[in-house]
């Protein structure tokens, strides 16, 4: 395989090595990138990220062995916190500058193209939030599962040209999406199929100038490891089919698809440490023992994110933290129809019989500032844990709707969300 040209006349990629002939040259620029950009953040952000990176070029021996690179990254942290000029510094610095980075709002037609544009290399997707109107979240949030899907899948999107002509973009290589916010109204397949990486202070704006003041740096780090890949491709291709295998035997991350989120990232961390042993010989035990150190960190991030899935689907999480609300007194619940009636701006619902009535839209907020507050999020929207609730027989509903018609009672007689509290108990083990 020929991944970039790296000196080779035969090689038609437009993308280009940076030539560094000397050995002493090149050792020098390899300790400058991994002390940039490993200390450009807490080891388990930059380091993370950094692997991903050089997974996306190790995807063609992944494929070869038979386990494709089969995930994507999400970076996620306030605005101002630099994501973006991190991320432009160490994924596709191959490329032009301007054309490292990719916007949210983009058509999904546009993102086809991109595939071919990023084959072998980190596709990156720029200011994912939950701001604008309805309509241009719905849009953003389209176009990253789409893309999720497809890296994840390594499907081919397709694009027709006339005359039959059908033209397959490929897929080979990884993709990133930086982010303010969490995607929310997912289902659970979707969430296991990128790996969320919390940025929670800023990227250190001095190692990320250093970077982008020595455009050589990444480059040449990158392509050394890339040609350390051609040089031993049947070896790490032989290699990848032995660990991949043994890990997926001896890991105890919870989750098939994050097992091998992990496994990918684990095994191009080897590749790195190897790569390295052999390029700065003895000079490179104490970036080895950081790579180690790097290994720990992701292995801890990957299986929380496991397990924090495989702990319950969104709805019933939604379901406890209502039931948490109403024990703690922080959602009021009227204990019968005249007592809401006669105080309804005092509470969000009312008891009647098996039932727990109560106002969809405010509970729901309810709900999320409960999860912010702690610092966490739920992966559910208001209407697909409505929808959600009724399939599974916890709400009692009208008939072509989610919720239920209430007392002549209550001013404008509204619909609200009815909980059946006996089935509520049983699914959550009777809190």
């Amino acid at each position: 395989r020929i991944f970039y040209h790296g000196g080779r006349q035969d090689c038609i990629s437009r993308k280009s090595f940076p030539t560094c002939k000397e050995q002493s040259s090149r050792n020098e620029i390899y300790f400058a990138a991994l002390d940039s950009i490993l200390n450009a953040s807490e080891l388990g952000v930059a380091g993370v990220l950094m692997l991903y990176a050089l997974a996306s070029y190790t995807d063609a021996p992944f494929t070869d062995a038979g386990f494709p690179l089969a995930h994507c990254m999400m970076i996620i942290g306030e605005s101002g916190f630099l994501k973006t000029s991190f991320a432009r510094e160490i994924f596709s610095p191959f490329l032009d500058y301007d054309k490292r980075i990719y916007s949210v709002r983009g058509t999904e037609a546009s993102m086809n193209v991109l595939h071919e544009v990023a084959f072998d290399d980190t596709l990156v997707i720029d200011d994912y939030n939950m701001e604008g109107s309805k309509m241009q979240i719905n849009h953003k949030t389209k176009v990253i599962q789409g893309l999720i899907r497809g890296y994840s899948d390594k499907t081919p999107r397709t694009k027709y040209g006339g005359d039959n002509n059908v033209k397959q973009y490929a897929m080979r290589g990884g993709c990133v999406f930086t982010a303010e916010t969490q995607m929310i109204g997912q289902l659970k397949s979707g969430e296991l199929r990128y790996i969320k990486v919390f940025a929670h202070k800023p990227f250190d704006k001095t190692r990320v100038a250093f970077l982008h003041n020595n455009p050589n740096i990444v480059p040449t780090f990158y392509a050394g490891y890339i040609n350390y890949i051609e040089e031993n491709y049947a070896e790490i291709v032989s290699y990848i089919k032995k660990e991949f295998m043994t890990n997926r035997t001896l890991l105890d991350i919870p989750e098939p698809r994050m097992k091998d989120a992990y496994i990918h990232l684990k095994i191009t961390a080897d590749i790195l440490e190897k790569f390295l042993g052999e390029s700065l010989m003895y000079e490179s035990k104490g970036y080895i023992n950081t790579i180690e150190s790097l290994k720990i960190s992701l292995y801890n991030m990957v299986n929380q994110q496991s397990v924090a899935a495989q702990i319950s689907e969104p709805y019933i999480r939604y379901l406890e933290e209502v039931w948490n609300l109403i024990g703690t007194g922080t959602v009021k619940i009227a204990d019968y129809l005249e007592e809401y009636v006669s105080r309804i701006n005092n509470y969000i619902g009312y008891r009647e019989n098996d039932l727990l009535i109560m106002k969809k839209d405010e509970l729901y907020k309810a709900v999320i500032d409960a999860f912010s507050a702690r610092n966490e999020w739920l992966p559910i929207s208001i209407d697909e844990v409505s929808k959600k609730l009724k399939d599974e027989g916890l709400t009692k509903c009208d008939k072509d709707s989610c919720l239920i018609k209430t007392s002549s009672k209550i001013p404008g007689r509204p619909r609200m969300l009815a909980f059946i509290i006996c089935e509520c108990n049983k699914r959550i083990g009777g809190k």
